[in-house]
C-alpha cells in the first residue's frame, strides 16, 4: 500500500474511533444525574453512574439499563487497551457493601459477555481506597475510572479452570455493518499465558461458506505468546477497494498450552446491503469522507507505532483479501513470542518488531549442521529467550529434515548457562519458545513435541533431538 494512502487509512481510524469515544461520552452525558469527568487532552478519565440506573432493588439490571451499558461499552472497545477500573458504591469512603460488589461484579460480567478482554477490566472487591477523581469523590453510586498506559497482566497464575485450554477472550464490535456507508466495527482478542503454557494461538477471519463448503479464511494470524490485540475491519477488499459480499462472516480464535489442551471462541459479524438508515456505530466520522478510503487494518501502523495507546500489534498491516475463487493459502501471519515476566507479562506500550518468519534462504539451511544426526542445537542470547540470528538458520535447517524425517517424537530441551538469572525459568521458556515455531511456523504436530528444561549450566540454547519411527 503507498505512504499516502496507508496515512489516510490511519488518520481515518483515529478519527473514527475519536467519533466513537465522543458519541459515547454524549449519550451517556444526556442521562440525567450521570457524571463524567474528562482529562485535559479531552479523553474520559471517568465515569459515574448512580447504583439506581443500572440496578433494581438487587443485583438485577434495570430493565432500561441498556441505555446506559450500551454506550459504556462502545466507549471502551473505542478507548483500545485503556484499562478499566470499576468502583462499588461508597469506595470513596471505605465503605463499600457486599451487595455494592456483587452489583459491579454484574458490570463487569457484562463487558465481558460483550467481548471485552478481561485482562483489560478489573474490579475493587477489596474495598481499599483508589484514586478517584476529584469530581467524584462526592459521587453516589458506580464509578469506571479509565487508566491509560499501564502495563497489562496477561499471565495467569492460577491453574483453575486451565483444563479448559488457555484463557481467551474474543469481542466483535458492532456485530453489523454496511460497508457501502462507509461503516466499520473492532475485533478484540486476548490470549493469556496459563501456568501450563502457551504453545500457540490463532485468529481467522472467515467468510461465509457457500453449498455447505468449508469456510476459507479471509485472513489468519498466529502467534506464539500472550497478546491483546484490536483490528479495525471495513468490510472491503483490500482496504480501499469494493465492499466484500453480504453475509455473515465468522471471527474464530484458538489457543493451545503446553499439556495439548485448546480453547476455541467465535464471534460472528453481519456484513449488510447498503439500503435503509445509516448506523451511527462506527460510521465515518466526516460525511465528505469517500467510501472508497474505507481501511481494513490492525490498530497498528508506520513504525509500529499503534493508532490507540498501548494497543499490541501482532503485525504491521492486515489485509482483507476477496473470498478466494478456488482453494488457496490464506494469507498467514506470525506473532513473535514475547517474554513472560517472573510474575506479569506486561503489555509493550505499542512497539514490536515487523518480522513475520525470517527469510532463509537454500544456501543458509545447506550452512546450518547437526552436531549429530538427528540432533541441532540453537544458541540464544545471554539472559533472554532472543535466538540467534544463525540458529534462526539452524532451525529451518531442522525444519527441512524433519520433512523427511519418520518422526515417533521431537525433543526440545531448553538449557541455561549457570551465570544466567532465574536459569530454570528462563531454559523452559527457551523451549517453549522454540516448540511455538516449530509448530506455527514449520507446522510440527504438537502431540509429536516433547519439551522439557533444565538449568543445567550447558550454556544459553534449546536442543532439538529427534526419535525415528523406523
Amino acid at each position: 500500500m503507498p505512504a499516502s494512502n496507508k496515512a489516510v487509512m490511519r488518520k481515518e481510524i483515529r478519527a473514527r474511533l475519536r467519533a466513537a469515544q465522543e458519541k459515547s461520552l454524549s449519550d451517556l452525558k444526556a442521562v440525567e444525574h450521570v457524571r463524567t469527568v474528562m482529562r485535559e487532552n479531552g479523553d474520559p478519565e471517568a465515569v459515574g453512574i448512580p447504583s439506581s440506573m443500572l440496578f433494581q432493588a438487587g443485583i438485577a439490571f434495570q430493565r432500561d439499563a441498556g441505555r446506559l451499558l450500551d454506550p459504556l461499552t462502545k466507549l471502551i472497545f473505542a478507548l483500545g487497551s485503556t484499562q478499566v477500573l470499576i468502583l462499588p458504591e461508597g469506595t470513596a469512603l471505605g465503605d463499600a457493601k457486599v451487595l455494592d460488589m456483587r452489583r459491579t461484579m454484574g458490570i463487569s460480567a457484562h463487558l465481558f459477555q460483550a467481548g471485552v478482554a478481561p485482562p483489560r477490566v478489573r474490579v475493587n472487591l477489596l474495598n481499599t481506597q483508589v484514586d478517584i477523581p476529584k469530581g467524584l469523590l462526592d459521587f453516589k453510586g458506580v464509578v469506571i475510572v479509565f487508566l491509560y498506559n499501564q502495563p497489562m497482566n496477561l499471565v495467569i497464575e492460577s491453574a483453575i479452570g486451565d483444563e479448559l485450554g488457555p484463557p481467551i477472550s474474543l469481542g466483535v464490535y458492532p456485530q453489523q455493518i454496511r460497508p457501502g456507508r462507509n461503516q466499520g466495527a473492532i475485533f478484540e482478542f486476548s490470549v493469556s499465558d496459563p501456568p501450563a503454557g502457551l504453545v500457540s494461538w490463532k485468529f481467522q477471519l472467515l467468510q461465509p461458506s457457500l453449498g455447505g463448503a468449508e469456510s476459507a479464511p479471509l485472513q489468519e494470524i498466529v502467534g506464539g505468546g500472550p497478546v491483546f490485540h484490536q483490528i479495525f475491519w471495513n468490510g472491503r477488499r483490500h482496504y480501499f477497494g469494493n465492499p466484500l459480499p453480504a453475509g455473515r462472516y465468522e471471527c474464530v480464535l484458538s489457543a493451545l498450552d503446553a499439556k495439548n489442551r485448546s480453547r476455541t471462541l467465535h464471534r460472528w459479524i453481519s456484513l449488510l446491503e447498503d439500503a435503509g438508515a445509516p448506523e451511527k456505530l462506527l460510521a465515518a466520522a466526516q460525511p465528505e469522507q469517500a467510501a472508497g478510503t474505507a481501511p481494513s487494518a490492525d490498530l497498528s501502523g508506520d513504525e509500529s507505532k499503534p493508532l490507540v495507546a498501548g494497543v499490541k500489534p501482532s503485525f504491521v498491516s492486515t489485509t482483507i483479501t476477496a473470498p478466494p475463487k478456488s482453494a488457496a493459502p490464506s494469507r498467514r501471519k506470525i506473532v513473535k513470542r514475547p517474554v513472560r515476566a517472573k510474575k506479569s507479562a506486561k503489555a509493550d506500550k505499542g512497539t514490536q518488531d515487523k518480522e513475520t518468519s525470517p527469510k532463509v534462504s537454500p544456501e543458509d539451511v545447506a550452512a546450518a549442521k547437526p552436531v549429530s544426526p538427528g540432533r541441532y542445537e540453537l544458541a540464544f542470547n545471554a539472559d533472554t529467550h532472543t535466538i540467534t540470528p544463525f540458529s534462526e538458520k539452524t532451525l529451518a535447517a531442522a525444519a527441512a529434515e524433519l520433512a523427511h524425517y519418520p518422526l515417533e517424537a521431537l525433543k526440545v530441551v531448553g538449557h541455561a548457562s549457570s551465570d544466567e538469572k532465574e536459569g530454570a525459568a528462563l531454559a523452559e521458556r527457551r523451549a517453549k519458545m522454540v516448540a511455538g515455531l516449530l509448530v506455527n511456523r514449520y507446522q510440527i504436530e504438537p502431540k509429536k513435541i516433547q519439551m522439557s528444561s533444565s538449568a543445567s549450566g550447558e550454556g544459553a540454547k534449546v536442543e532439538i533431538i529427534m526419535s525415528r519411527n523406523d
